[in-house]
């Protein structure tokens, strides 16, 4: 057990021997996959390439990492293609989604603007959920549910009645709200983000796959990787910090 957690730490924490060999890993094999699935003849699935595996890819893997900045830029970027991808495969509360996400990626760059939130090594420092943006996250999440529901049959978001098809409505809804709440968390640097993205991977995996978005379905696979690394990872730079911060307050 012991070997294991050594050598699962060398991969997962940031200060670990093969922490960035792993980090490369996921983005080459990203970026290898998506080449042998994409017809690079066909526009759209030029988008679907680069907005899944030259952007979102390195932009989760890095955001793992806790680099404020180059995670939050890509972030930025591959939001465009993903809203306009999700919409285009009938996935609305993953495209709807995305509008918050990129609302976010620009807090979380104004965030990473103030050096008191990052530590030594230019990265996010780990924090508590201020309960002002808990309220933020509970209202983004409401008024997004409204709209989804409400404006259902205007955006095209209904069911056609089928198991499959009430199996997708639902699951964009889930995936929503579980995306709303873990992209914020994340962005404000908060330790628990990674099991709602760990969770939400599942829906995301789901819908992305019988929406037939085999692109986003194969990534989605690697994004539920990094999670695990990233929940490591994030919880022991909780830890280091919580022990510096009491070492401080001891002298």
């Amino acid at each position: 057990m012991t070997t294991f957690m050594n050598g699962f730490d060398s991969i997962s924490l940031s200060n670990g021997k093969y922490r960035k060999h792993y980090m490369l890993s996921l983005i080459i094999l990203g970026l290898i996959i998506g080449f042998f699935i994409t017809d690079f003849s066909k526009p759209n699935q030029i988008g679907f390439f680069i907005t899944a595996y030259c952007l979102g890819v390195p932009c989760v893997v890095t955001l793992g990492d806790r680099w404020p900045i180059t995670g939050n830029v890509l972030g930025l970027l591959s939001n465009v293609g993903e809203v306009l991808i999700n919409f285009s495969f009938g996935n609305t509360g993953l495209a709807f989604a995305g509008f918050y996400y990129g609302g976010t990626h620009i807090i979380g760059l104004i965030k990473a603007a103030n050096k008191n939130n990052r530590d030594e090594d230019n990265k996010y420092k780990i924090s508590k959920l201020d309960k002002w943006w808990a309220w933020f996250v509970l209202f983004s999440g409401a008024v997004g549910l409204f709209i989804l529901i409400h404006f259902a049959p205007q955006l095209g978001f209904v069911s056609d009645g089928t198991t499959l098809g009430d199996i997708r409505y639902w699951g964009n809804i889930i995936a929503y709200l579980l995306g709303v709440l873990s992209q914020f968390t994340m962005i404000m640097g908060i330790d628990i983000s990674w099991w709602g993205w760990f969770s939400s991977n599942f829906f995301w995996f789901l819908l992305d796959l019988t929406s037939g978005n085999i692109w986003f379905a194969i990534r989605d696979v690697i994004y539920e990787v990094n999670c695990i690394t990233s929940i490591r990872n994030w919880y022991e730079s909780s830890r280091r910090e919580k022990n510096m911060i009491n070492q401080e307050v001891s002298y």
